[in-house]
């Protein structure tokens, strides 16, 4: 599969301790690449209409506390190891590449107010000149607002300091100083996605373009003009927006199947009908964000039908919160036969994999292996996709979830006829130590019988088709 990445993920990362032992990780991995006189990691040239779009970055910042934040920085090299070991790279690394470098009108400005983009970039530097005061947190633990506005309020602050509870709406997402840095590169990473998906889309084989956008931060939290759960602006809001544009107008799917409610993206496009949102999501009863995605929000004014939210009633004291592979993929069958009635020319995957069982911020009791039934489901759709990496934080599982959801959409262009360019001199992606250890197979079986099938008569379980690591290349 072809990668595209930045470089800045790194700045917005916890604290990590070097886990190397002095051995050198010797199996599946690419090693790092020149270009153009610029170190970058692994940038290659790709051939083939399946991308994964990846951000990374080696640029040294402030760092949060890695022991309180889930979203650490070592999840994007795990995912990337695990792509390589499933010869999802190509043999010589061709089909990873370096994201656009993309202006702010081309990204974050799409489906952000200018005045919050604005502040995000400016605020860490405000309170280093104000002298850095401690109600607001620390260098490295991140900045967080000791108050916020609520209802009846509703006069922002002149002082910008004042202004962070007016645009932040929970304490999961503290400041440092490379946030701003590392979600506008997140940003540039999905919509360089989009537009390789759009070049691509231009084939014989339009409907089988697909690219995976590697982002972190993650982004479906984010709205307009706020930020919270992790999220400081929104990946797969700006790739939707920018499919949205091509070919002079046109309609995107967004389904989101992180374990949490996008809520960002649902307000973005709450009343848009050229945009249809799909979730599938714990039940905000009981879990984050709690507000939003109950079924009664089906969008507003044109928008009305365009948003379709199926939340899942969890047990808070039952293994993976009582959700089974069964119910979680009969809802996920009804969001997409809705979005197949929308007949969307574009579909945007908000792919969080924190539905894993065992995800300490997720988790429903599908495992690593259910994730190509899901695959299977989006691909079915037949529409050029691009897969926005959202949450996902359990490392042990991280990167062979990412894997099995990608698999059909490389065996669909497999089976089509693709064929890779010929393939160069074995190259090594070098990510430094990463030590992910893997699951045993046999503890992880999935909660319905082989063959079983969904309402619309696809097997839900991927019978057949399950793939376990196994190598394209």
């Amino acid at each position: 599969m072809e990668v595209f990445w930045s470089r800045a993920h790194e700045m917005h990362a916890p604290e990590e301790e070097d886990s190397d032992d002095g051995e050198e990780e010797e199996e599946d991995v690419v090693a790092l690449e020149k270009d153009d006189g610029d170190d970058v990691k692994g940038i290659c040239k790709t051939q083939t209409q399946v991308g994964v779009q990846a951000e990374d970055s080696a640029v040294d910042s402030k760092e949060l506390d890695a022991d309180n934040y889930p979203d650490k920085s070592i999840r994007v090299p795990a995912i990337i190891e695990a792509l390589s070991s499933a010869g999802l790279l190509g043999s010589d690394g061709r089909h990873l590449k370096l994201a656009e470098d993309l202006p702010l009108k081309e990204t974050c400005l799409l489906v952000h107010d200018e005045e919050y983009i604005t502040w995000l970039r400016d605020f860490f530097k405000a309170w280093e000149t104000a002298g850095q005061p401690c109600e607001f947190g620390d260098a490295d633990q991140g900045l967080i607002p000791d108050t916020f506005a609520v209802r009846g309020m509703r006069t922002r602050p002149s002082n910008i300091l004042r202004q962070a509870g007016w645009w932040c709406f929970d304490r999961n997402a503290p400041i440092v100083e490379g946030t701003y840095e590392a979600a506008r590169h997140g940003v540039a990473c999905a919509v360089s996605a989009a537009r390789h998906v759009v070049r691509l889309s231009e084939g014989e084989e339009c409907d089988l373009a697909a690219a995976y956008a590697l982002c972190r931060p993650p982004g479906h939290h984010a709205g307009r003009s706020s930020y919270g759960g992790l999220c400081f602006m929104n990946n797969a809001a700006a790739a939707a927006e920018h499919l949205s544009r091509a070919r002079g107008g046109s309609r995107v799917a967004i389904v989101d199947i992180d374990f949490s409610h996008g809520n960002g993206t649902q307000e973005i496009f709450y009343g848009r009908k050229d945009v249809f949102f799909g979730s599938v999501h714990a039940d905000p009863n009981s879990e984050f964000p709690y507000f939003t995605g109950y079924a009664d929000e089906v969008g507003e004014g044109d928008g009305i039908g365009c948003t379709v939210n199926v939340p899942l009633k969890v047990d808070g004291d039952a293994p993976g919160h009582g959700v089974s592979v069964g119910t979680y993929m009969s809802a996920l069958d009804e969001v997409l036969q809705k979005a197949a009635r929308f007949k969307p020319d574009w579909l945007v995957v908000s792919m969080g994999t924190d539905t894993c069982e065992g995800d300490p911020v997720g988790g429903f009791l599908l495992p690593e292996e259910a994730f190509t039934g899901i695959g299977e489901q989006l691909a079915g759709l037949r529409v050029p996709t691009v897969l926005v990496q959202e949450g996902g934080y359990d490392l042990a599982a991280l990167g062979e979830c990412v894997v099995n959801l990608l698999l059909p959409f490389a065996a669909r262009q497999q089976r089509a006829g693709s064929k890779e360019g010929a393939a160069g001199t074995e190259t090594r992606l070098v990510l430094g130590p990463v030590r992910v250890d893997r699951i045993d197979e046999a503890q992880h079986a999935p909660q319905l019988k082989p063959g079983e099938a969904s309402a619309t008569g696809q097997d839900l379980t991927g019978s057949g088709h399950v793939h376990k690591m196994r190598r394209l290349n």
